[in-house]
């Protein structure tokens, strides 16, 4: 059903839940909230990490396989070949194939309301080639429940999460000429893909026990049943490729692209308690500005919203000579450009009052 799917059939590889909906790679037993950062990803030769997280499985956290014509993987360090973010593997994404039909569509259901709708096509005309595809998939509401201690009387209590999304991808690769004749080959590829997931687990108990070291709490279970979280990404994507053979065993290869995303979590505070007993019996209220003191790390009950946006942009050249002793050599250079755009933390009270509202020191780098 996802990538993600596909790479659980490789040895040594396994994936698992991260914050909200997004995904984590773990590759030879190494799995953390944080591993999936050296994992270089690539689609159609493209970098595709950003500067925020330095990872593409927050920003994009799905890709449909429908639209996909080859998945690789290296497991372990790649930086030498792809650079320093492939310090753990890389995961390679290709769209574009000599093999693909001329015509494909995919329509599925499943309950309890689960759908993949999408069509692909090919056309040839001389030395003019079009593939592209579009595919939506859609998750519906789980109804999943869980336990949790309730931080006010310690007693277990059950919550319910829906662990729904819908996602919208689209593609579309144009080619002109063959990489073997004088003039070369150019390819244009533009890349879409819209995001929306709600109700999947939000941040548990991880951020808490510093407030449980200070205060005698019954649980660390402080969003209650309301520790939930979604997302909204949106990606755009253009590359422009050429490739040309200047000699029988010399290659000129260019490569140049620019991508935007945004992504945006959404936490779920709503049920957090207004007020906790200290250790001298005193109720310590929740705070509702970030300059008060002697109150609770945390906000009053809020919705908080954390998000960033960010821009790549690149162009690589390189020759690649291959003797006829089959040893392969490449010389190349490139400049290659990260840039958050904007990153940003709101948290907004139930009433509609801004408790936080403000750019993070990483915000325009």
């Amino acid at each position: 059903r996802s990538v993600e799917d596909a790479l659980q059939q490789i040895p040594s590889v396994a994936t698992y839940a991260s914050l909200s909906s997004a995904r984590m790679v773990a590759v030879r037993g190494y799995a953390n909230e944080i591993s999936v950062r050296g994992m270089s990803t690539r689609l159609d030769g493209v970098p595709l990490n950003n500067y925020s997280y330095a990872t593409s499985f927050y920003d994009l956290p799905f890709v449909p396989l429908d639209l996909l014509q080859r998945v690789e993987m290296i497991r372990g360090p790649g930086s030498t070949l792809y650079g320093s973010d492939a310090f753990h593997g890389v995961l390679s994404l290709s769209t574009v194939s000599d093999d693909m039909p001329s015509a494909r569509a995919v329509a599925a259901a499943g309950p309890p309301g689960d759908g993949v709708t999408g069509v692909s096509l090919r056309a040839t005309e001389d030395d003019l080639e079009v593939q592209g595809g579009a595919v939506v998939t859609r998750q519906a509401d789980r109804d999943l429940t869980y336990d949790y201690h309730d931080p006010v009387t310690g007693q277990t209590a059950r919550g319910e999460r829906g662990n729904a999304f819908t996602d919208r991808s689209a593609v579309l690769n144009l080619s002109a000429g063959h990489g073997d004749s004088p003039t070369g080959r150019w390819s244009l590829g533009l890349y879409g893909n819209d995001y929306r997931s709600r109700q999947f687990p939000g941040v548990g108990t991880q951020f808490y026990p510093p407030i449980g070291a200070k205060f005698p709490l019954q649980s660390l279970s402080l969003a209650a049943d309301h520790d939930l979280a979604g997302q909204d990404s949106h990606f755009a994507m253009a590359r422009l490729g050429y490739e040309s053979r200047l000699a029988d065993n010399l290659e000129l290869k260019l490569l140049g692209y620019h991508w935007q995303a945004e992504q945006t979590w959404i936490f779920d505070f709503s049920a957090l308690p207004t007020g906790l007993r200290s250790v001298g019996g005193a109720t310590v209220a929740c705070r509702t500005a970030i300059t008060q003191t002697g109150v609770l790390p945390t906000f009053c009950p809020h919705i908080m919203s954390q998000g960033t946006g960010d821009t790549r942009d690149g162009l690589q050249a390189s020759l690649v000579w291959r003797p006829a002793d089959a040893t392969q050599w490449v010389v190349g250079a490139g400049q290659d450009r990260l840039t958050v755009d904007r990153a940003f933390v709101r948290r907004i009270g139930l009433d509609g009052t801004v408790y936080l509202d403000t750019l993070t020191p990483f915000n325009d780098v």
